[in-house]
């Protein structure tokens, strides 16, 4: 599982690492956050007070819809999210869109999922805003087994949210070739 780093589970080592999952809908973090146990530390301390990216605001913005601009790219194209929001409050607000980035399919170990873009938009109260994020080519590639940085292909997942807990992240597949 690439990016999955599993130390001290209380189900022992025959029971640390499910089959990674090939189904978006099933994400291997819901499994983690349920299962893991750091020996020294309980449960409730394992994650952090509050995820990265988190804010606070008198505003709530919610993410109505994300999709892939399309769903297949080539290798050195900017993938692209579109992302409709709506401010469902009496309040004008700013909203950080992230996009974090897993790469399912790498042939070296990469982290679990990393910011790859961000874009801030100010919606008066009321009213709905589209924006579109592009991920730059570079954050798709990967420094190989000679130190070498390429662009493999292969599946990804775009992840929309708020912040970088993977409970609140919509996951978009998308591959390159």
């Amino acid at each position: 599982v690439p990016g999955a780093h599993f130390e001290g589970f209380s189900g022992g080592p025959n029971n640390s690492v499910p089959n990674a999952p090939r189904n978006p809908s099933r994400d291997l973090n819901l499994w983690r956050l349920e299962n893991t146990r750091h020996i020294d530390l309980p449960a409730e301390h394992v994650f952090g007070l509050w995820p990265f990216g988190y804010g606070l605001s008198y505003a709530t913005i919610v993410i109505t819809s994300a999709e892939m601009v399309q769903t297949e790219w080539k290798t050195g194209e900017s993938p692209s999210v579109r992302v409709n929001l709506s401010n469902t409050s009496t309040r004008d607000g700013v909203a950080v869109v992230q996009i974090y980035l897993r790469d399912v399919e790498a042939s070296v170990t990469r982290p679990d999922h990393r910011l790859a873009a961000f874009k801030t938009l100010a919606i008066a109260a009321g009213e709905s805003a589209t924006v579109e994020i592009s991920i730059r080519p570079e954050m798709l590639e990967i420094i190989d087994t000679d130190g070498k940085r390429i662009s493999e292909p292969g599946l990804f997942h775009a992840l929309v949210g708020f912040s970088s807990l993977v409970t609140g992240l919509k996951i978009l597949p998308f591959s390159i070739t």
